[in-house]
């Protein structure tokens, strides 16, 4: 019995409730064309979407680390510069498999 790969659909990955609210912070911002983003971008999102909580980023660093041990993102060599702080922050993306299925 052979699979056809063009109706093949991949397993919905499961991860624990703090990596899950990350990675779809991931997923909306590739969604809407941001491919790469700093953890405090991912910190901004998670407070806008989840208001009145407040997240450290620290935590939200901890938590993309944990995605990258799983291979579910990806620590880029870039990094940008917070025109607010004048600090370096490194970029952060999903693979290039996982952005096919979600663009």
């Amino acid at each position: 019995m052979s699979v056809d790969t063009c109706t093949a659909v991949a397993a919905p990955v499961k991860v624990p409730g703090a990596q899950q609210m990350v990675l779809d912070v991931l997923v909306i911002k590739r969604k809407h064309g941001v491919d790469r983003v700093t953890a405090g971008e991912i910190r901004e999102m998670l407070e806008r979407i989840h208001a009145p909580r407040r997240f450290d980023k620290g935590w939200v660093t901890g938590r993309l680390a944990d995605l990258k041990a799983s291979d579910l993102v990806e620590c880029l060599d870039e990094h940008r510069l917070d025109p607010l702080t004048k600090k370096s922050s490194q970029l952060w993306r999903l693979p290039v498999v996982q952005m096919r299925l979600v663009a």
